[in-house]
């Protein structure tokens, strides 16, 4: 018979002092893994991906542990705790791939990034937030609800997929959704410094690619004010036309601002920047060829198609403007990666998936967690695009050195975590009146 998921909240914090040095421990032996996302070629993911399902053989709380390989040497990780039946099964989603560290990156870094060092009561090293110590917190939730001998009543599942950061997500979430493993509340324990965020935004990148005509550079004076010639002007500086659209760009971000806002999502969120810019050459000529990638960040409200389509507008406007553009068209790549669009996610604030989060939140800490959007894209876009609701809420934070130096968690903000997920799974799964027969 179902009881009330409070009357073993008490029961089940009562282990969590006893088991903070191990949550802290398996974070550090887990970042210890190294497991960068790969280069073309290369397979650094297998070796952390294999600790980590021996690791959750070892601990005994989970009845099945699944290790299987889509491409040779990327293994997807699942753990599976059955409940007695009865319940909606809970899905924790994480990822085991972590973005490289850069040479400039570890210049800066203060010790090795790779030492999971204890230090100012944080945990430092890659993977740290962005979300080894998620998936920790996680699965020492399970470890305390086995400790505490309380039986759920519906599944809960420990997913740890490859793919996240070498945006391979065939290879990883949708290889772990095709083989079966589903439920209908996802929490993805991406970095949100615990805030409960029912949004996400979306994304995608293009490529734009810009001819000029060369020309000495000491006649640069004939580009800036060129002579009425037949085929057109001597020489055209392709890097000076790329300023002409980013300053669109700009007047697009400047319009988003204005018009396209959401309750839980701060000013701005939809945007256009570049992260990556060339053009020109070593010669002594003007650049005749620019080229650079743009990520858009859309906003939850927001459909990608549209803003895309926004985008195209805004190219074919400064081409209609001049008429070397006119009759030398940009190549417009748009959006790049096609399809890995990534839709905005919004689950809606007064889903129940979103108050049974809020309550665990009340259970487990005694405070009302805040609501907030998930600025950054991930595999919860991925999960929802195939119809299932997620929430993102994790440990850690965006701020704490997420992709660059001098990474790391909050043991408080960890702790916290593996108490929150535990509360989650009695309110969410539900809890029979009777005791499992002990710990496993």
């Amino acid at each position: 018979m179902t009881s009330d998921p409070r009357e073993h909240v008490e029961a089940v914090m009562s282990h969590a002092d006893a088991l903070a040095e191990d949550v802290v421990r398996l974070t550090q032996e887990f970042i210890r893994q190294r497991s960068p996302a790969p280069k073309v070629g290369e397979v650094q993911v297998a070796d952390a991906q294999r600790w980590l399902a021996d690791r959750l053989e070892a601990l005994g709380c989970f009845d099945e542990v699944e290790c299987w390989e889509v491409e040779p040497g990327h293994p997807n990780v699942v753990a599976v705790r059955r409940g007695a039946g009865g319940g909606p099964a809970l899905m924790f989603n994480g990822h085991t791939d972590v973005v490289p560290v850069t040479e400039e990156q570890q210049r800066v870094w203060t010790g090795d990034p790779w030492s999971a060092e204890e230090r100012d009561g944080r945990i430092w090293g890659r993977g740290a937030s962005d979300m080894k110590g998620g998936i920790a917190a996680a699965i020492s939730a399970v470890r305390l609800v086995d400790a505490a001998g309380v039986t759920l009543e519906g599944d809960v599942l420990l997913v740890a997929n490859i793919g996240e950061e070498y945006v391979r997500p065939e290879i990883g979430v949708e290889s772990v959704l095709e083989r079966g493993h589903r439920a209908p509340l996802v929490i993805s324990m991406e970095p949100t410094d615990l805030a409960v965020c029912p949004v996400s935004v979306g994304w995608f990148m293009f490529r734009l690619v810009l001819t000029g005509r060369s020309i000495h550079p000491s006649a640069r004076h004939l580009v800036i004010h060129p002579s009425h010639m037949l085929d057109g002007p001597p020489g055209v500086d392709a890097v000076a036309l790329m300023r002409r659209f980013m300053d669109a760009f700009d007047g697009l971000n400047r319009r988003w601002g204005l018009y396209y806002h959401h309750p839980l999502a701060p000013p701005g969120l939809t945007n256009i920047g570049p992260i990556s810019i060339q053009g020109g050459a070593p010669a002594a000529a003007v650049p005749e060829h620019c080229e650079a990638t743009f990520v858009v960040v859309v906003a939850p409200g927001q459909r990608s198609q549209d803003i895309v389509a926004e985008v195209r507008r805004a190219v074919d406007a400064v081409c209609t403007d001049d008429p070397w553009l006119t009759a030398n068209p940009p190549q417009l790549e748009l959006p790049v990666l096609d399809p890995l669009v990534y839709e905005p996610t919004d689950v809606g604030t007064d889903d129940p998936r979103v108050e049974a989060l809020l309550a665990a939140g009340r259970d487990a800490l005694g405070e009302s967690l805040e609501l907030g959007c998930m600025t950054a894209p991930s595999d919860a876009n991925i999960i929802s695009t195939h119809g299932h609701p997620v929430l993102v809420c994790g440990p850690g934070g965006q701020a704490a050195g997420v992709h660059g130096a001098n990474e790391y968690v909050e043991i408080e903000n960890l702790l916290a975590a593996t108490k929150l997920y535990a509360a989650l799974m009695l309110r969410w799964c539900g809890c029979s009146s009777g005791s499992a027969d002990g710990a496993r």
